[in-house]
């Protein structure tokens, strides 16, 4: 499994569901934003990590290995997530202010450590489910 590829993917999705958001916002003038698409990027990425582990390796990945697997990419996912909340603080004036109160520090990087507790759930879980495609598929 591939922590490089699997950040590729990851940014890539990211990126494309931004972008997407913001062509049916102008186009529709409809929001389809929410909470719940945080968890696309990491289950697109874990869906083609298991995929590609098991076409190539021939077997599914053991317990270990995708648990192993999906800590690492939940600190990449971390840190991307981290580097991106801190360029949009200088970017977004209501992230700005939010981060001049007291408290508002904290629940930004209680959203991002959330995120990351999520990238790793679902990493784990569609790893495993990507692999099983990935065998069946052949």
């Amino acid at each position: 499994m591939s922590i490089p590829r699997y950040t590729f993917v990851f940014l890539g999705v990211s990126v494309g569901l931004w972008f997407l958001t913001l062509m049916i916002g102008q186009v529709f003038d409809f929001d389809i934003s929410n909470g719940g698409m945080v968890i696309v990027p990491p289950l697109f990425a874990a869906m083609i990590e298991g995929n590609r582990f098991a076409r190539r390796t021939k077997r599914l990945p053991e317990s270990s290995e995708m648990w192993k697997f999906a800590r690492t990419a939940a600190l990449v996912v971390l840190a991307i997530t981290m580097v991106f909340s801190v360029v949009m603080t200088f970017v977004i004036p209501q992230l700005r202010a939010m981060m001049s109160q007291p408290m508002g520090a904290g629940l930004l990087l209680g959203a991002v450590v959330l995120q990351a507790f999520l990238a790793f759930l679902v990493t784990r879980f569609f790893l495993g489910l990507g692999a099983k495609s990935g065998l069946n598929g052949r």
